[in-house]
């Protein structure tokens, strides 16, 4: 069809010539000359041109050759004006690369699935009151699972740390216990081998079965091509491996880094022989999660629907103190959980923010485009005299601002994407080492989101140019000279500089609290954790009993006294405990911490008043305790604590306070949990504990290990740790081996986190208001050539009309700095809660910014009144 029209097109001129020629002749043949017979033919014929625009109207579709001839024109701003076409497209690929970036990795944690995980008609179900903690019973889940209509499949799951021991060593392992339909519910088929069966699931009689991930195939198992069949052993029970799971199959869930999958009820008799019969039958009991995959032609609303009523049926059958309503959720890594939960909140907040930023930078760039309106306006009235509407100029000025924002779209599709890669890696390192797995790289949602940003910058960038030259009289401009321009200021795009230095404060000045305090949250220890090494192992499989745990833990700590440049070892056992303690005179909380004999030495805390502990403390039948001084001042402020009793838990235990200690974060500080006034209590392994009431801490489980070294000697006396506990054990594995000072920056790890993408984009705001005050300043340059013409010709100097034009721009400057002051303030106030160490008005942070913005401030006033000094005054005399 395109090919005969335009063949018909390309013919019409060759027809119009024929027929003049032949009518030509006929004229000839009636007597006249050949230049009458010519002018006759023509008369008779008509315009040309005419008849030519009027068959192209039949035979095309006339808005249609307007609009690519639109295009075509507006294309040519590209180079006709490249200055401005760049500093417009870098101004617009940066809001939108910025936005879409944060877009892109909400879009990564909300939406998409785990990987290896077949998400298409899976979904999670959860509590919906309870985000973040979607457990429920076993029985209840056995009821969904045979009750359900709406779902083709339903399976639980739960995860724990365990060991795993092979004839090459003992490793501790993620592990995730799973119903035997598991792995065909999440979409996921194993390389090797095979999955679990139904009788498999409770392991008593065909023996512990175990799939692994392929990384433990190949880190632990040298990638053996025997490992189907595999013996090993899990927590010291015998096991076979019966599967290998992909690569890229870690589990369902963020953070999920499981190695080892074992079916679910051999998995609690396992662990806990004497609780499993209470969590298969208790539905007070919520081990479980649950995700299912959707029966064919079944939707979320309707799964929802169904799991209502089978919760109301439950809720009659077997009434228990609590059960939430469930919430059926389409699955992804953190469905279900805190993230999903809050991201409407979050997205709501970032829309908002996103159109505020995309509508300044948008009036940023309109500032460009109206100084170039503003020097083509005569040319428009030419436009305008030959016939062109107000509505066919519109739309080139909105020609040209779409090639602009396909520029930009395409430098912000570019931006996000290297973005997506590069922050992450910009991020601190957590000290655990853990990769959630998640993609952040754009999907076609992030790209439609940027679209749709460069359409409203396009149409907020271009409408005030619209304006202007919709309400242009042309007869005036036809009058002026040929190099006319607008005169005067502009008080919207004056108004609009003001605004975005306001954001750029806001965002500095909370990027540079947000650093400061993260740097505040290195306190003070009271311990130094300089040439100390964190050592963490588990006992459970080489230990059976308490005294076996105590007698392994010591030939351990002997074995690793040994080593050399090793100057001093302790440990501390499981993690610490938050217990009740009372006295005669009242009743608080502390953190219980069974150690070692040496451990608050090996700290380098030395007691206050008293003693610290000793290895005879182990065997006395009258328990003693070491507490830090912030627990001393409040159980017996103004009193010696040493020689008090006090007693611990709900069993009422009696210890006797033998010495106390410097207050010291022995445990590091967490800025999220913080305790400003931590109270320590540090017991030995004394028998009062075996018959506490939530069991006893000092039973098999993991031993925390602190060694103090020769500086320097970290590398070999970590190298030399692994070989030296094979030698006790083989079967006791290595959790992690790392120094202190990188445990304790990881629970610093979120903070500083958000500090540094803070400043990140808050130096990308940075760039786009330095480019905008440049922006409004040139335009008022050209605005007022002019005048600075005729302030040049009554003899005003360079430098008057330098320091004039720097005036105005740091008048523009010390506004927006106090906007953005006071908007910082109300900012910094409410978000007090969450900054440590730091006030809301901390004078480093906003004498820090001030001094940034006004060098930016200076060099973007500084360009354009440099040029200003160059008018000629008699070509701007001339254009009265």
């Amino acid at each position: 069809m395109w090919k005969r029209r335009n063949a018909a097109l390309n013919g019409l001129e060759d027809e119009i010539h024929d027929h003049l020629e032949r009518e030509t002749e006929i004229n000839i043949a009636r007597g006249m000359s050949p230049e009458e017979a010519r002018r006759q033919a023509r008369l008779a014929f008509g315009n040309v041109s005419l008849v030519q625009e009027d068959a192209r109207a039949a035979w095309t579709w006339v808005w249609f050759e307007q609009m690519r001839q639109d295009l075509r024109f507006g294309a040519r701003i590209l180079t006709t004006s490249p200055g401005l076409s760049f500093t417009a497209a870098v101004l617009i690929a940066l809001v939108i690369g910025i936005n879409t970036t944060i877009f892109s990795m909400v879009n990564g944690l909300v939406t998409r699935p785990a990987p290896g995980v077949e998400a298409k008609g899976l979904v999670r179900i959860a509590l919906a009151d309870r985000p973040g903690a979607g457990f429920f019973s076993y029985p209840d889940y056995q009821d969904y699972a045979a009750q359900t209509t709406t779902l083709q499949s339903l399976t639980a799951f739960t995860n724990r740390r365990m060991t795993v021991a092979s004839d090459r060593g003992s490793y501790a392992f993620n592990a995730t216990a799973v119903d035997t339909n598991y792995f065909e519910t999440v979409g996921m088929r194993v390389i090797k081998g095979r999955t679990f069966t139904v009788g498999e699931q409770s392991g008593d009689s065909s023996g512990l079965v175990a799939i692994i991930s392929e990384r433990a195939w190949q880190r632990h198992f040298d990638n053996a091509d025997d490992i189907i069949g595999r013996a090993i052993a899990v927590n010291g029970q015998p096991a076979t491996i019966v599967g290998v799971a992909p690569r890229d199959f870690r589990g369902t869930m963020l953070m999920e880094q499981s190695d080892v999958w074992l079916p679910l009820v051999a998995f609690w008799r396992l662990i806990a022989p004497q609780e499993m019969q209470r969590w298969l039958t208790d539905r007070a009991v919520q081990p479980v999660d649950l995700i299912g995959r959707l029966a064919p032609g079944k939707s979320v609303s309707e799964a929802q629907a169904d799991f209502t009523t089978m919760q109301a049926r439950l809720e009659l059958s077997h009434p228990v103190e609590r059960r939430s309503p469930v919430s059926v959720v389409r699955y992804s890594a953190t469905a279900g959980g805190v993230i999903p939960a809050g991201a409407p909140a979050f997205m709501a907040i970032f829309s908002i923010v996103t159109l505020l930023t995309v509508l300044i930078v948008s009036a940023n760039v309109a500032n460009l485009m109206l100084g170039r309106a503003a020097a083509r306006q005569r040319e428009t009235a030419v436009r305008q005299s030959l016939g062109a509407s107000r509505t066919r100029i519109i739309r080139l000025l909105f020609a040209e601002g779409l090639s602009i924002s396909l520029v930009a779209w395409l430098a912000a599709c570019v931006l996000t994407v290297w973005a997506a890669r590069t922050i992450p890696r910009l991020m601190p390192e957590s000290p655990l080492g853990n990769d959630p797995g998640l993609d952040f790289s754009p999907d076609w949602r992030v790209v439609g989101y940027a679209m749709l940003l460069a359409g409203i910058g396009t149409v907020a960038f271009t409408l005030a140019p619209a304006i202007r030259v919709w309400r242009q009289d042309p007869l005036s401009w036809l009058k002026a000279g040929e190099h006319s321009v607008a005169q005067g200021r502009s008080r919207l795009s004056n108004s609009l500089v003001i605004l975005q230095l306001a954001f750029s404060v806001v965002l500095l000045t909370s990027a540079g609290l947000a650093s400061r305090s993260a740097s505040m949250m290195m306190v003070d220890l009271g311990f130094d954790p300089r040439n100390l090494l964190l050592m963490n192992v588990r006992t459970a499989s080489s230990a059976t009993s308490r005294e076996a745990s105590i007698t392994l833990t010591d030939r351990l700590l002997e074995r690793l006294r040994s080593l050399p440049h090793v100057r001093m070892a302790s440990y501390l056992r499981n993690p610490p405990r938050r217990e009740a303690v009372n006295t005669f005179g009242g009743r608080d909380f502390a953190t219980v911490h069974i150690v070692d004999a040496d451990y608050l030495e090996v700290l380098g805390l030395s007691p206050i008043t008293g003693r610290l502990l000793t290895a005879e403390d182990r065997a006395r039948s009258n328990a003693v305790a070491v507490i830090n001084q912030n627990l001393a001042d409040t159980l017996w402020p103004a009193q010696t604590a040493v020689g008090q009793r006090l007693s611990l838990g709900r069993d009422r235990q009696t210890v006797e306070v033998v010495g106390v200690v410097a207050n010291a974060y022995v445990s590091g500080f967490n800025p999220e949990r913080t305790e400003v006034r931590p109270q320590y209590i540090f017991v030995t392994e004394q028998p009062m504990f075996a018959g506490w009431a939530r069991g006893d801490p000092i039973g098999p489980g993991e031993i925390f290990f602190q060694v103090r070294h020769e500086a320097g000697k970290f590398d070999a006396v970590a190298a030399a740790i692994g070989p030296a506990l094979r030698e006790v054990d083989s079967s006791v594995p290595i959790v992690f081996v790392r120094t202190m000072s990188a445990q304790l920056e990881g629970m610093t790890l979120t903070a500083r986190m958000i500090a540094r993408l803070l400043t990140i984009f808050s130096l990308v705001s940075l760039l786009i208001a330095a480019i905008g005050q440049y922006a409004v300043v040139a335009f008022s340059m050209r605005r007022r050539v002019r005048e600075f013409g005729v302030r040049i010709a009554l003899g005003a100097s360079a430098r008057q009309i330098l320091a004039a034009v720097l005036r105005e721009g740091f008048a523009l400057t010390t506004v927006g700095l106090v906007a953005g002051l006071l908007l910082s303030l109300g900012v910094a106030t409410a978000a007090r809660g969450v900054l440590f160490g730091v006030t809301p008005t901390d004078p480093r942070t906003y004498g820090g910014v001030f001094m940034v913005l006004a060098v930016v401030a200076l060099v973007a006033c500084c360009l354009p009144a440099r040029a200003a000094t160059r008018v000629d005054p008699v070509q701007a005399l001339r254009q009265e």
